[in-house]
C-alpha cells in the first residue's frame, strides 16, 4: 500500500508506476490464494486519521460460523519495523498466550478498548454469519468503525504470529 498524507509532496510518478507493478503480479499465485486471481483493480481511498496521525491500529476479528471471538490487533505497522500482533477476547483483554507478541508484552500491559469496539463485533457478527470460517477486518477512528475487508485464508494459513494454543482456541469450534 502506498500511504500518501500530503497530496502536494506527493511523487505522483512514482506512485503511478508502484501501482501499475501492482496491476501486473500475480499475487494469487504465491501462496495459492486462487480467490485473489479477480480482474486487477487500484483503490484509493481517504486516509483514516488517528490521534497519533499514524496509520491506524488493524482490527481483525476471527468468526467461526457466524460467532465472533477474538480480535487481532496489529499496532504500529507503520512507525516500527515490526509491528506488535496482540489477540484480544471480545471484551479487549489481552490472551496474553495467544500471541509470541502477547507473551513478551510487559506484566503491567493494558489495551485501552477503544471506542466503536463493541459496534465492531455486531457488524462482524453480521458479516460472518454465512461462512464457516472468515476473519473480518476494521479500522476504528475517533469511534467510527470502517470495514476493511473479509478475508477466507488468513495469511494463506502461514501467520506466525499466533502461538500453538491461540491456534487452536480461535479454530477449535470449526467443524467443516
Amino acid at each position: 500500500y502506498i500511504i500518501v498524507k500530503d497530496k502536494q509532496k506527493a511523487n505522483w510518478e512514482n506512485i503511478r508506476k508502484q501501482t501499475r507493478q501492482w496491476a501486473k503480479s500475480t499475487f494469487h499465485l504465491v501462496n495459492s490464494e486462487l480467490q485473489y486471481s479477480t480482474p486487477r483493480r487500484i483503490i484509493i481511498e481517504h486516509f483514516i486519521p488517528s490521534p497519533s496521525g499514524q496509520q491506524p491500529d488493524d482490527y481483525k476479528i476471527y468468526c467461526i460460523n457466524g460467532k465472533p471471538g477474538a480480535c487481532m490487533v496489529c499496532v504500529g505497522r507503520e512507525k516500527e519495523k515490526h509491528p506488535k500482533f496482540y489477540i484480544m477476547d471480545e471484551q479487549a483483554n489481552l490472551l496474553r498466550d495467544w500471541s509470541y507478541d502477547g507473551l513478551n508484552a510487559p506484566a503491567d500491559f493494558v489495551f485501552p478498548k477503544p471506542d466503536g469496539w463493541d459496534d465492531m463485533y455486531k457488524y462482524a457478527a453480521l458479516l460472518s454469519k454465512p461462512f464457516p470460517l472468515v476473519r473480518c477486518d476494521f479500522y476504528i477512528s475517533n469511534g467510527k468503525v470502517y470495514f476493511g475487508e473479509l478475508t477466507f485464508t488468513s495469511a494463506a494459513g502461514l501467520d506466525t504470529d499466533f502461538t500453538d494454543k491461540g491456534i487452536y482456541e480461535i479454530t477449535k469450534e470449526l467443524a467443516l
